[in-house]
């Protein structure tokens, strides 16, 4: 298959998302969402274990950026801007670590706005990376830049139409959910590149896993009696993150095979 075939059903692929998604009715925020079904209180936090499960994602996300700046990982990346952008999935992964602690201490849409801001940075900024890494080195820090803008409008724009009494989460779905079907078109399409598997699948699996735990919260919750469907989810998406680094972590190992 020639380049421009390949990028014209990476278009074709991005068109129908879009299109999908705009023709769905506009979708407010439900309220219920707010309501998690472990609302326990432990040491004087609301909400307790749903706000300390997010502490791994500040882990992961400090030790990946330390991991990028660390002297003697240069060879891990392939171009300079690739350590940039690596950066800012990190800075994201801890960034959700925080700002989902503090949505859930006070769980309202208007804290609503600093959990989803950090993860649209997660999403994109991992999208940028295998962009960057598969099909065009030199436009990275571009799509770095648009893919991040667009993550922060579509959090923006659900928060302005929640203001408005009008709430639309239809953007915010496009931004979270396309990647799932767009990257790993990408990843069959463009072959070249450093190596990402079996690591990346688990990110995905976990990925799917996580939000098949947030849907079914209070059902999880229920059949255990001590953990909830949620408190799993952030458990389940920070082992994705946690691959997010081992994908890093196995190309230095390999940086460092080849050169013995």
């Amino acid at each position: 298959m020639s380049v421009v075939y390949k990028y014209l059903v990476l278009i074709v692929l991005i068109a129908a998302a879009a299109i999908c998604t705009l023709s769905l009715n506009r979708i407010p925020q439900d309220p219920a969402y707010h309501h998690f079904a472990d609302n326990g209180s432990f040491l004087g936090i609301p909400n307790f274990w749903n706000v300390v499960s997010n502490f791994p994602f500040l882990i992961i996300g400090l030790t990946g950026i330390f991991f990028v700046f660390q002297k003697g990982n240069q060879k891990v990346f392939g171009q300079t801007q690739d350590r940039l952008i690596w950066n800012c999935v990190f800075a994201g992964i801890a960034l959700v670590g925080i700002g989902s602690a503090y949505y859930h201490v006070s769980p309202s849409n208007k804290t609503l706005v600093w959990d989803r801001l950090p993860m649209t940075l997660v999403f994109m900024s991992f999208a940028a990376a295998l962009i960057s890494e598969r099909i065009n080195a030199r436009s990275g820090l571009i799509f770095l830049v648009v893919l991040n803008a667009l993550g922060i409008f579509s959090v923006w724009y659900w928060w302005y139409t929640e203001m408005i009494n009008a709430g639309d989460l239809r953007v915010y779905g496009f931004v979270q959910f396309a990647p799932m079907i767009i990257l790993p078109a990408i990843l069959l399409l463009f072959r070249k590149g450093p190596a990402l598997f079996p690591d990346l699948a688990w990110v995905f699996l976990l990925y799917v896993a996580a939000k098949f735990a947030e849907k079914y919260d209070a059902s999880i919750y229920k059949s255990l009696g001590f953990l909830s469907g949620h408190t799993i989810k952030h458990l389940a998406a920070s082992a994705a993150v946690f691959f997010m680094l081992m994908i890093l972590v196995r190309r230095k190992k390999a940086c460092g095979n080849s050169n013995s």
